[in-house]
């Protein structure tokens, strides 16, 4: 885990070293992935052979294709709550914008819409993320405590972070399980 901690820290600083609309691309796009590792490792978890089904699903226009199919799917049957789901959707709006705006982009004209981000709060007290949490200016953060983060890159990448920790936490948990029913399988098949 600290290998993915230290990966993790080292895409924190670089996102802030991003334009805005580097930061939401990059952001966005890591979140598409590791929604759709989530969506796989459930799947192999519920399905005996899992490869055609995986491959019917993420394939060009199927269900979990999009990073909009994926978040509603991933609420739909329970990977994600509402929280994360709200979150998420806010994220792919704002991507979507940033995709099809061809003149500049500024987080600051979105101030509004990206201070409705509440995922980071989650992981505020968590020791395990403290790391990542000395890297934002102390003013910053206590505002981010409270709710009021007046720095929306800061709102969006703080977000983005624990979303994508979180996302990671279920689809790890997911294969512990699948390894714990295929061991478990493997000893019934022994008997």
């Amino acid at each position: 885990m600290n290998a993915i901690l230290n990966s993790g820290l080292e895409y924190f600083e670089n996102l802030f070293k991003e334009s805005d609309r580097g930061c939401v691309l990059l952001l966005t796009s890591d979140l598409d992935e590791r929604l759709g590792e989530l969506h796989k490792a459930h799947i192999e978890t519920v399905v005996d052979d899992p490869d055609k089904l995986i491959e019917s699903l993420f394939r060009p226009f199927a269900p979990l294709a999009t990073f909009g199919g994926r978040i509603q799917l991933g609420l739909g049957y329970g990977l994600i709550g509402m929280a994360l789901f709200l979150d998420l959707e806010l994220l792919r709006k704002t991507r979507n914008l940033v995709a099809h705006n061809t003149s500049g982009f500024v987080l600051a004209d979105q101030k509004t819409e990206v201070q409705k981000l509440r995922s980071h709060r989650l992981t505020m007290e968590d020791p395990e993320f403290a790391d990542f949490y000395e890297h934002v200016p102390k003013e910053q953060l206590e505002k981010a405590k409270q709710g009021h983060i007046d720095n929306p890159k800061v709102a969006l990448i703080l977000a983005g972070i624990t979303i994508g920790f979180l996302l990671l936490r279920k689809t790890l948990h997911l294969k512990r399980m699948r390894v714990d029913l295929l061991k478990s399988d493997f000893k019934t098949k022994l008997i």
